[in-house]
């Protein structure tokens, strides 16, 4: 049985990062809300309520690691009103943070520069942000804080270390495609399955290799359907214990110039889909992908050995994903 994370970073993000430059002015939050939450279009909600709806409709579980600090200039209802909607439909709260928004706020404690990364930060920092992050999902009546995943993945060794004192005890940041880039969590060897860093356990999401050297994350928005089933078959027969596949509140919908002004986008037609025939595969198959949370999932359950070869994908399911791509942009 291999135990699937399916995981939402839900997040809010002004109209342009010109705002994190404006310290102190005004900006009215509502309509990006409106946008890359509730996921608001013309046709019907498409963000996290829609999901909330498909998952229960297919009983499965689901963590949604939810970015707080935006409520420091929004206000705390705006963060109370999402953990609530997640938590009464039987789903995970987790803790998810872009430190991006200090450039805006003033809060005693936290660092006053705003960066990109959490890993740009000294651990002690990081552990203020992070404990600051947990504190306002707890005020707004998350329970059970038990994960961490970093903005862009931007983690590294001493974000781990820094969770250790925030009483977090599991991680889900590194993600291999992103090594280099924005993620610094350097593993010593592969780093397919779950792995103890010093007291925290992390919980890699999954990647595979889509043609020879190139690794790509489970990533809903960019993979077809047929490389994510593949890849889970992959697991099971490889007898994993976990598989992580990571997306965002809006991935369901299009990026169009001004959502976040005036609350309203489109639906990305080809992600729906993608998202619906998910959640029918993994009902279809619950004898073998056992939908899991970071909120309840038992950690000695997820720690064993180290697969010794990444999963695989064969290049006509990339040829696919590209069809599909180009076809997104007509409907």
């Amino acid at each position: 049985m291999v135990q699937v994370f399916l995981t939402v970073d839900s997040e809010v993000w002004p109209v342009t990062s010109a705002v994190f430059a404006s310290r102190g002015a005004p900006v009215d939050l509502e309509p990006a809300i409106s946008a890359h939450f509730d996921g608001r279009t013309r046709s019907g909600d498409f963000g996290v309520p829609f999901q909330l709806a498909r998952l229960r409709e297919h009983e499965l579980r689901a963590t949604f690691f939810v970015e707080p600090l935006f409520s420091l200039l929004a206000g705390r209802a705006a963060l109370a009103r999402m953990v609530e909607l997640i938590q009464a439909a039987g789903q995970d709260v987790q803790v998810h943070a872009h430190p991006e928004w200090l450039n805006v706020v003033e809060e005693p404690g936290l660092p006053r520069a705003g960066r990109s990364l959490i890993r740009q930060y000294a651990e002690a920092e990081q552990a203020a942000i992070i404990g600051r992050a947990a504190g306002l999902l707890r005020e707004a009546g998350a329970s059970r804080l038990r994960a961490f995943r970093a903005g862009s993945y931007g983690a590294d060794l001493a974000t781990l270390a820094a969770l250790r004192g925030c009483g977090i005890p599991m991680d889900s940041s590194l993600n291999v495609p992103y090594l280099g880039g924005a993620c610094g969590i350097h593993a010593a060897g592969p780093a397919l399955q779950p792995f103890d860093v010093g007291a925290t356990l992390e919980v890699p999401i999954t990647y595979f290799q889509d043609w020879p050297g190139h690794h790509r994350s489970l990533q809903l928005g960019a993979c077809s359907s047929g490389e994510i089933e593949a890849a889970l078959w992959g697991a099971a027969r490889a007898g994993w214990r976990a598989a992580v596949l990571v997306f965002h509140s809006v991935e369901l919908l299009q990026r169009v110039p001004d959502m976040a002004r005036t609350g309203i986008t489109r639906p990305a037609r080809v992600i729906v889909r993608r998202f619906e025939r998910l959640c029918r595969f993994l009902a279809r198959h619950r004898d073998v992908f056992e939908t899991v949370t970071f909120g309840d999932v038992m950690e000695d359950r997820l720690r064993g050995p180290q697969p010794e070869a990444p999963l695989t994908s064969h290049v006509g399911r990339t040829a696919w994903r590209y069809a599909e791509q180009v076809a997104a942009r007509f409907v």
